[in-house]
């Protein structure tokens, strides 16, 4: 806090101080002779100029990147069987604009993380494509797991007397919500066996999945590749109630009850043991996913729908090539264009006025940045369609009974942010919840480097295994992306600044948004090779210390760093040396402000 209020005043000082020095000046340009056929653009270029160029840029590139899942489908008539009106399609309009401008504000906030989401998305289509291609034929491709982890496919149940489940109280396994580290260490952890079977660990409980039938052979799963179809330990009712009583895991009662009208749940698989086993409480991630499931139709994953196939809730997907599916991708390839040339024409201009030793401003400094990485991002998403609102049914062939129900919820997808979710809005043409667009689904290294047995496969492969498959490979990605985006902003490391605290203070953001990204991931890695976390042992004083180191360390100092980069770029515009408004021939072209 003293260090918070003493950035407070600083900042303020500034800005007392420079406003009463400040100064405007206004070209004065002779008018060109009569009947003048062109007219070049002046040798200068004002402070509005500059600021208009960059925000035009960051506005495109951060529109432009944006990738997001198919939402609801809004309703086409209304409660009197009537077609929707202009004006209520117009408000249907903005809500769905309002989200991608959320998106898009949050990328310019924070570029590191769409660009770590870019990279898990990529990551968990093409872990699962070997073996969505062997459970459903050759002709899928990573188009085809894109679509699916957006929630393209969905399972309809309302022809086999199935309407969802009643989910009266979930109690998170973290009653505060937040997980430490931006991980649920109470969820699914993928380990990698020599059997190469596959091994659940909930809560404080861990135990290995069973087969469904010993005789079922090469069933693979799409986060590890198993020689027998396996199903989760049963899951009793009972077994959830008994534990609601426990104080010391906090867990309230969970009652997964279908409620198919007067229907109950099918018994559980006769192979399952009858024997009574202790139940882990219900992690964060799983009990997210249940309020997905409170409908008759479920959008599912790749990896979900792979589960729901082993245990024969559906027989074959639709038939869908990947052509109809990349035709349907909603791209604006005007806007991409421009954005495009606008970012290649801002290299250029840094780079002439660079060998003609003229300084740039520090704005166009951090818009290099944004370009950067959203190029790299949207590189990144090359294959991933992008404004697609179908959806595709499958025919569910029977109801799921509550271990294979908990089993989907537990293979769905990861979140980084679990603290008072909304639930999302539903599909009421399809009565289904789409996937959130924070979703992010689980990576198996195993399958991205098959065959390959070296040190760096080992080592992410252990990385993995100790924390949550879903979100770690977000982390990941964001940490490449805040290296990327603060070491950029070290090319202003000799710039001219207003002061020279204000160059130092500068100095020291960029590197130390550079380094505090790796070095947070390196700390974790410790902290979990010899901390007892590992074995999933963690007292809560362990994580209260983990989380402070974090957030003191790590957390606070990036997020200072960051502002004041952000302020700092607005701030210099108007202390630019006299040459930063010498204008160079490329700031005479493309210019679209």
């Amino acid at each position: 806090m003293p260090f918070l209020l003493f950035s407070k005043i600083f900042l303020l000082s500034l800005l007392v101080d420079r406003t009463a020095e400040a100064t405007t000046f206004k070209p004065n340009c002779t008018l060109p002779p009569p009947n003048t056929n062109f007219v070049a653009s002046p040798s200068t270029r004002g402070t509005l100029s500059i600021l208009w160029n960059c925000l035009s840029i960051i506005i495109l590139c951060t529109w432009n990147i944006q990738h997001l899942n198919i939402p609801a489908r809004r309703p086409y008539y209304n409660s009197t069987g009537r077609k929707n009106g202009w004006l209520i399609n117009a408000w249907w309009g903005f809500l769905d604009t309002r989200t991608t401008l959320w998106w898009m504000v949050l990328t310019i906030l924070a570029p590191e993380y769409i660009m770590g989401r870019a990279v898990s998305e990529r990551l968990a289509a093409a872990s699962s494509l070997a073996t969505l291609k062997s459970r459903f034929g050759d002709e899928m491709e990573m188009v085809h797991a894109y679509v699916m982890n957006m929630g393209g496919y969905y399972l309809d149940f309302s022809e086999v007397g199935f309407f969802g489940v009643d989910v009266l109280e979930i109690s998170k396994s973290n009653p505060s919500g937040m997980s430490s580290t931006a991980v649920d260490y109470s969820g699914v952890h993928f380990t990698p066996k020599l059997d190469k079977g596959f091994s659940q660990s909930v809560g404080n409980a861990s135990r290995t999945l069973k087969p469904i039938h010993e005789g079922e052979v090469k069933g693979q799963h799409s986060s590890i590749v198993m020689e027998k179809t396996t199903l989760p330990d049963p899951v009793s009712k009972s077994n959830i109630e008994s534990n609601a009583n426990l104080k010391s895991n906090k867990v309230s009662n969970t009652d997964l009850r279908s409620v198919p009208r007067g229907k109950s749940i099918p018994a559980s698989p006769a192979t399952y043991s009858d024997k009574p086993k202790s139940m882990a409480p219900i992690s964060t991630f799983q009990a997210i996913n249940l309020e997905r499931f409170k409908h008759e139709a479920w959008a599912l994953t790749a990896l979900q729908l792979l589960r729901a196939k082993d245990f024969h809730l559906f027989k074959l997907l639709p038939s869908v090539s990947s052509q109809d599916l990349e035709s349907m991708t909603n791209t604006d390839f005007l806007a991409k264009l421009i954005a495009v040339t606008q970012v290649i024409w801002l290299m250029i201009q840094l780079l002439v006025r660079h060998q003609n030793g003229i300084l740039s401003s520090q704005m166009e400094i951090a818009t290099l940045a944004f370009a950067v990485c959203s190029m790299v991002t949207y590189i990144i998403h090359w294959d991933r369609p992008r404004g697609i609102t179908t959806r595709y049914e499958i025919k569910a062939t029977k109801a799921p009974n509550e271990d294979q129900i908990l089993a989907l919820a537990t293979f769905g997808p990861g979140y980084l942010w679990t603290w008072h979710r909304s639930q999302g809005d539903k599909d009421e043409s399809l009565n289904l919840i789409p996937i959130p667009n924070d979703a992010s689904h689980a990576v198996y290294v195993g399958n991205l480097f098959a065959g390959s047995d070296n040190v760096v496969t080992r080592t992410l492969m252990a990385w993995f295994s100790l924390n949550h498959p879903a979100v770690v490979s977000v982390i990941a990605g964001s940490v490449m992306g805040g290296t990327l985006f603060g070491s950029i902003h070290c090319l202003a490391w000799n710039f001219n600044f207003p002061t020279h605290l204000e160059l130092i203070l500068w100095r020291v953001s960029s590197v130390l948004s550079t380094i505090l990204p790796p070095l947070s991931v390196y700390f974790n890695l410790q902290w979990s090779h010899y901390n007892a976390w590992a074995e999933n042992e963690e007292t809560l004083m362990a994580r209260r210390i983990h989380g402070i180191v974090l957030l003191v360390f790590f957390g606070l100092p990036y997020i200072l760093a960051r502002l004041f980069l952000v302020f700092e770029i607005f701030w210099t515009l108007f202390f630019l040396p006299q040459e930063a408004f010498i204008d160079t021939w490329p700031g005479g072209f493309l210019l679209w402000g």
